[in-house]
């Protein structure tokens, strides 16, 4: 009995086919070479970081404009700080920073109070007391004691 001798059937890797098969091939490494930088390592906080801004259409400026908003609002919706004119601002570092002048201490503490319970941030309170700071006078009287260099 003889055996049939079969040839293996030839294709044909020319031309377009084999063109296009690099092209996929080079996107799919190209692919997973980005996608590795971006979630390998610390990574995973900077895709956070991305979805996170993609996802909201408020930048940061905008926050921290609303946030001071709510703050001024609240200043000047209390009774007791109504008529005050004190000036709201970003002390940075994340802090709030209040200025102005008021009439008592229990008025700018109130006022300090007030602005940490909207905010949710640390205040620097630079609220000065008519009466009290006004009349002081910061001078510092030199000191005898030797200093070193």
């Amino acid at each position: 009995m003889k055996v049939p001798v079969t040839h293996g059937v030839r294709r044909d890797w020319g031309g377009e086919l084999a063109t296009w098969a690099v092209v996929a091939f080079s996107a799919g490494v190209a692919a997973g070479f980005v996608l590795g930088e971006v979630v390998g390592g610390s990574g995973g906080r900077r895709l956070f970081r991305l979805f996170r801004a993609l996802s909201g259409p408020r930048t940061q400026a905008e926050r921290r404009s609303a946030l001071l908003t709510k703050v001024r609002e609240a200043l000047r919706a209390d009774l007791s700080l109504a008529g005050l004119n004190l000036d709201v601002g970003f002390g940075g570092r994340g802090r709030i920073e209040l200025q102005g002048w008021v009439a008592s201490r229990r008025q700018r503490s109130h006022a300090s109070r007030l602005a940490l319970e909207t905010s949710g941030m640390p205040v620097l309170n630079r609220i000065l007391v008519r009466g009290e700071d006004d009349r002081q006078t910061f001078t510092t009287a030199p000191d005898e004691s030797p200093r070193s260099a």
